[in-house]
């Protein structure tokens, strides 16, 4: 039975990949063209013709690293200060012309970089580059706006201060880096927020916000000349600013085990351990991921089966974090009630010896190579995200390391996770937290502990784990920004302007069960496909999703249909489990 589960696993994923893969990156993906002008910004193009629709981001490569004691969280409240006006756009005009323009727009803020963006109707492409080249240079920070804007922050800080999870996390980044400007949250210490001025926020704006210290990403149904040519002419006229301040420090090597204890209102006892390892562009990233989902990628993980199953925890997660300087692998665990920290503590340090001592299973790598890959494959389902992924990698490494991720990942030996397991889990390199529940004040306060931070990702039946990828973003005055890794800076969500759907049909879906249990669904629409594969077996569901486009897909299977068919439903059905 487990074998027939792998093979039709493995067949499962190989649709994934040679779907998702035709449709947004294939025949309607055009290369990515890099470009630098002459004032030193740096220009990635790429055409995606699957809908009339362009992303367009600029990256900053500020964020609270760049920050120092007494300005901590001033990337953070500048970016919300360049929605408040600029010489050519009056305060809340250029929310205005997106809106009208059917865009949606937002920023976030992270620990190695600040980022803006529009995804709007390809025919107003020019309007979103205009706005983006103007508030690089142009923007006023008004005092009286920095003094209301200073209020709204303080308020986000103040509403994390309710989160248990933010809470535990900041003190475990605080006490696991002494030196670096890792150490202080995104949003920045309540004092500093307080006390920086208009003086201090202008002045760092006219240090970081300058052409050689950004990227420009333009992704969409657009000719990548003509998106060049637009670019020129907005943002090539734009002098260049001179180099921007570097950061020296380094964190020094942790000599011993730091322990941190928060005591607050709240409903459960929270678990947060986190352990040094190196920055984004160390190959030992990829063994370390792939050590990451097999702890807790799904049901069948380690720590799912050590510390679930056994209801010593209701939850567990993990994930490594990339950043441009060396960072930290987090796991997070929420005590069952009346189960003792030091009784959890002593299992998951028993599994994580266990892999320094023991490879995994082939397997346990063959699984996890598959889950790391088409997550970071899912990452990049719409044109938004394309543009986001390309933006982000390329101001923390690299761009190419999107084409170089998926053999880098096939590259990893059981033995180089026993190697990196051993290298970083140890127990004077890891920095504990712990979260002790005090009886709350009021009943309105018995609640659930809010979700734990880390980036999006799936158990087994892709169901999310956690709502939070990359790295712990803000998001920007009036607007939220999809978090992805952290505890996020929430503001009051801003509604997307929805694209016109006028010539869009829509049909009904069609549903089509095989005889051993897979589940097909056709959602066929003039501009879009959407196929979901659900597979029940005793093991765990499946749930697959592509987002297809330009009827690429059911061509294909219209092509190849009985052949198609044939092979899903050639596979016995193992014990099924009740559809949700």
């Amino acid at each position: 039975m487990k074998k027939n589960f792998h093979k039709i696993s493995a067949l499962l994923l190989l649709l994934i990949l040679i779907f998702s893969a035709s449709s947004v990156f294939g025949q309607n993906a055009g290369k990515i063209q890099e470009y630098k002008l002459d004032n030193g910004i740096k220009v990635l193009i790429q055409e995606v013709h699957s809908a009339p629709v362009v992303s367009v981001f600029v990256w900053y490569r500020v964020g609270s690293r760049n920050e120092n004691v007494g300005i901590t969280g001033i990337s953070h409240q500048l970016e919300h200060m360049l929605f408040k006006g600029t010489k050519t756009f009056k305060p809340g005009e250029i929310d205005r012309l997106l809106n009208r323009a059917g865009a949606e727009n937002n920023a976030f803020t992270a620990e190695d970089f600040t980022a803006y963006f529009e995804t709007l109707p390809s025919s107003n492409l020019e309007l979103a580059l205009k706005i983006e080249a103007d508030r690089m240079v142009n923007s006023l920070i008004d005092p009286k706006e920095l003094k209301h804007e200073k209020t709204v922050v303080l308020s986000e800080l103040e509403g994390d201060e309710n989160n248990p999870w933010f809470d535990l996390y900041e003190e475990v980044a605080a006490a696991a880096f002494k030196a670096h400007p890792y150490h202080w949250p995104v949003i920045g210490w309540k004092c500093d927020v307080l006390n920086y001025t208009r003086e201090d926020v202008y002045k760092y704006y006219k240090e970081f916000y300058k052409p050689e210290n950004a990227t420009l990403v333009i992704v969409g149904d657009i000719s990548a000349q003509e998106a060049l040519m637009l670019a020129k002419k907005y943002f090539g006229k734009i002098p260049s600013g001179g180099p921007v301040p570097q950061i020296m420090c380094q964190e020094p090597a942790q000599q011993g085990e730091r322990r941190v204890i928060v005591k607050k209102e709240g409903a459960t006892t929270l678990l947060h351990v986190a352990y040094h390892i190196p920055a984004v562009k160390d190959p030992d990233i990829f063994p370390l991921s792939i050590m990451d989902s097999v702890l807790t990628g799904g049901r069948s993980s380690r720590l799912y089966k050590a510390l679930v199953e056994t209801e010593l925890a209701a939850e567990v997660g993990s994930w490594v974090d990339r950043h441009i300087d060396p960072t930290l692998f987090y796991i997070t665990v929420v005590l069952r009630p009346g189960v003792s920290t030091e009784k959890v503590e002593e299992v998951l340090y028993a599994e994580l010896e266990k892999l320094k001592k023991e490879p995994i299973s082939d397997l346990e790598l063959k699984k996890a190579v598959n889950q790391v890959n088409s997550s970071f494959i899912y990452a990049r389902d719409s044109v938004t995200s394309q543009a986001e992924t390309l933006g982000y990698y390329e101001t923390i490494y690299t761009y190419k390391y999107i084409d170089t991720f998926a053999d880098n990942l096939k590259k990893v030996t059981k033995e180089d996770v026993m190697k990196v397991a051993g290298k970083y889990l140890t127990p004077d390199n890891r920095t504990v937290g712990i979260f002790i529940p005090l009886p709350p004040k009021s009943p309105e306060s018995m609640s659930a502990p809010m979700q734990a931070p880390g980036p999006a990702r799936y158990k087994e039946d892709n169901s999310l784990v956690s709502a939070n990828e990359k790295s712990k973003k803000t998001g920007t005055g009036g607007k939220k920004h999809p978090v992805k890794k952290k505890p996020a800076v929430s503001t009051p969500a801003k509604k997307a302007s929805k694209p016109p759907v006028s010539k869009v049909k829509i049909e009904q879906p069609v549903r089509v069960v095989l005889d051993n249990g897979i589940i097909l669904l056709k959602c066929h629409a003039s501009w879009i496909i959407l196929i979901h594969l659900h597979c029940c077996y005793e093991f765990s569901p499946y749930l697959f999703n592509f987002i297809l486009r330009e009827n690429r897909v059911l061509k294909l299977i219209s092509k190849n249909g009985n052949n198609f068919f044939k092979i899903l439903g050639k596979h016995q059905s193992a014990k099924s489990r009740a559809l949700p």
